[in-house]
């Protein structure tokens, strides 16, 4: 046992004396000047990046403005068939009588033209259409 405590206090003396020696190198090696180089703009640097991110965002703006147009567009068609659907039907009918597929036809208009509004209200504005 005696042994044992003579051989730890052998290590923990060696690293003690080694310690203070790490210590100053690795204060040598964090003092070093390294001064940021200054970047100009054309070369890539934060205001290059901004321009990039800049284009970026435009791009994705206008892929989300066209991909609502078309939804849009698909939607104004959908509704255009719908409507020369209802004028055939509402055609075959008499004056007494009014089809239930009639007025469900109308209601299906009129919720794809409430839903038409509403997109065309959020649409993002594209400036280059």
């Amino acid at each position: 046992m005696r042994m044992l405590w003579t051989m730890t206090l052998a290590l923990a003396g060696t690293m003690l004396l080694a310690a203070p020696s790490v210590g100053p190198a690795h204060a040598a090696m964090q003092s070093t000047d390294v001064k940021p180089v200054p970047i100009s703009p054309g070369t890539g640097g934060v205001q290059g990046q901004d321009a990039t991110v800049a284009r970026q965002q435009e791009k994705l703006a206008d892929t989300a403005a066209d991909k609502k147009r078309a939804q849009i567009t698909q939607g104004t068609a959908k509704l255009l068939q719908l409507a020369t659907e209802l004028k055939t039907d509402v055609d075959k009918t008499t004056k007494n009588e009014m089809s239930l597929t009639v007025i469900r036809k109308a209601d299906e208009i009129e919720r794809l033209a409430h839903d038409l509004k509403l997109q065309m209200r959020d649409a993002p504005v594209n400036p280059s259409h």
